[in-house]
């Protein structure tokens, strides 16, 4: 992208009329700008040409969940989700974004840890009992807590879903504590959790985004391109599940 050939001058021209322009100050003497050096500044403005062109061709507006086709599908957007929860997941921000969803359980259910001892499996589309009936949307499998994580953007409960998999989690809890998760758009409360009052907690997806926001790291000294890039596909999953 050239520099337009009336720049320069103009802001020339502008610099020149602030070093004539004089602000007093009360009880002080006022003095006179000097004017910067213009070859200097031309210089400078033509150096620029390449940093601007490259932020023009840049892939930063780039979006892969509108190219991806994640929209409101529940199995994709699941998927996702579950890839930002596994501590192992390739998205650079360890156990982050886990931690901050047990902090959100921990204020609701303080005997509830916050964090995850040294097995975290997240796994998806599972049906630990061998039922495809009770298909989990996202199971959490750790050393010191299990946890269902129930997904719902457009579809409706099943039959008794909820407890279910409130029966399905006793049978599999152990000695840990457990919880049930229900996602849903407007924070919905379950029509067939009335068993699990007690482990079952509502979710919107506006309070998963901020709890991934939070989640998000501080850039390093020297951040790669690999950082810029996974963090921005973060922020922009965060973004996208706040319109279901």
């Amino acid at each position: 992208m050239a520099t337009p050939p009336d720049l320069t001058s103009s802001l020339r021209q502008l610099l020149e009329d602030l070093s004539r322009l004089q602000l007093p100050q009360a009880g002080q003497i006022t003095t006179k700008i000097s004017p910067p050096n213009y070859s200097l500044l031309s210089r400078w403005l033509s150096s620029m040409n390449r940093p601007l062109e490259a932020v023009q061709k840049s892939a930063w507006d780039f979006d892969p969940w509108e190219i991806s086709g994640l929209g409101r599908d529940e199995v994709r957007n699941t998927s996702v989700l579950a890839w930002l929860l596994n501590p192992r997941g390739s998205h650079g921000m360890g156990s982050a974004v886990m931690k901050h969803l047990l902090s959100y359980i921990n204020k609701q259910k303080n005997y509830f840890p916050v964090s995850a001892g040294n097995i975290c499996n997240v796994r998806t589309e599972i049906c630990p009992n061998g039922d495809l009936s009770d298909r989990l949307d996202i199971e959490i499998d750790a050393s010191n807590f299990y946890m269902i994580i129930e997904v719902k953007i457009s579809a409706t409960e099943g039959k008794e879903q909820l407890n279910r998999y409130g029966r399905l989690a006793e049978t599999q809890k152990a000695y840990r504590p457990w919880a049930l998760i229900y996602l849903t758009p407007k924070k919905k409360e379950s029509k067939t959790g009335d068993s699990y009052t007690d482990s079952i907690i509502n979710m919107s997806w506006d309070e998963i985004a901020r709890i991934i926001d939070k989640s998000i790291p501080e850039p390093p000294e020297t951040p790669s391109q690999s950082w810029y890039a996974a963090n921005h596909a973060v922020i922009l999953f965060a973004k996208h599940i706040r319109n279901h």
